[in-house]
């Protein structure tokens, strides 16, 4: 099946850097989430996100950023039809070269260890 594209904005922050994505994809698979297990998922804290750097992160190289909250970079992503669950979360896996750039230019390796993903729900 040919993967979906979404789009979303990123947020620079002291020690993170955020992609927000809209909320009806939350929405969406929560409801099939809920018809298919019949388990209400709780709304991730930051809404609809995908972690790009995680402040527990070393050696970023954060020079180039001050706090941003107005960012305007918008990224796309690609994301499949498989909701993935463990840990008491259901997630979607992500793939996109945009993210990947973001995190080349801050001197990390491309691929966190965490993976692109974006949290659905916590059971």
């Amino acid at each position: 099946m040919k993967p979906f594209i979404g789009k979303g904005n990123v947020v620079y922050y002291t020690s993170w850097v955020i992609a927000f994505c809209d909320i009806e994809i939350l929405n969406y698979y929560k409801w099939w989430y809920l018809k298919r297990n019949g388990i209400k998922l709780q709304t991730p804290r930051n809404g609809a996100h995908i972690s790009i750097v995680r402040g527990e992160e070393e050696n970023i190289d954060k020079g180039w950023w001050e706090r941003n909250l107005d960012s305007k970079e918008v990224i796309s992503f690609n994301y499949g039809p498989d909701l993935k669950a463990g840990s008491g979360y259901v997630w979607l896996d992500i793939d996109s070269q945009d993210l990947e750039k973001i995190r080349t230019k801050l001197g990390l390796d491309p691929h966190p260890p965490f993976g692109y993903h974006l949290t659905i729900g916590r059971i």
